[in-house]
């Protein structure tokens, strides 16, 4: 299963959104009895810009689970960068939104990514 949105202590430097997958360990065809559990922590930061090409830039991007908000920036470099909690996007930008949801009732926390150009994106002239 996968976690919601959550804070974990490793992060006291300040907020760095993550979640928890959780595997169940089982016994060779006895899926009734579980052993133990295999447990990854993803830094939604890091996915992020794993999924990014190189060269993007001038792009927020909203993580929502069912609880909370998080918003990222791609400003002159892909480096990602946490805005903040909530949707702090650029409004101006409403009309190019595009969105992807994962694990929709699927007994998992729901997750959705919604991106957006931002201000760097397009640059005043």
């Amino acid at each position: 299963s996968v976690t919601r949105i959550l804070q974990l202590v490793q992060n006291l430097n300040g907020v760095r959104p993550a979640c928890l997958m959780l595997y169940p360990i089982a016994p060779a065809k006895n899926f009734d009895t579980i052993v133990g559990f295999v447990s990854i922590i993803q830094n939604w930061d890091a996915v992020i810009g794993r999924a990014i090409p190189t060269n993007a830039k001038g792009m927020d991007f909203v993580l929502s689970d069912s609880y909370t908000s998080f918003t990222y920036t791609i400003t002159t470099d892909s480096t990602v960068t946490l805005k903040g909690k909530g949707d702090l996007h650029e409004t101006l930008f409403n009309l190019y939104k595009k969105s992807y949801s994962k694990y929709q009732n699927a007994g998992y926390a729901s997750y959705s990514i919604t991106y957006y150009p931002n201000s760097y994106y397009f640059p005043p002239y």
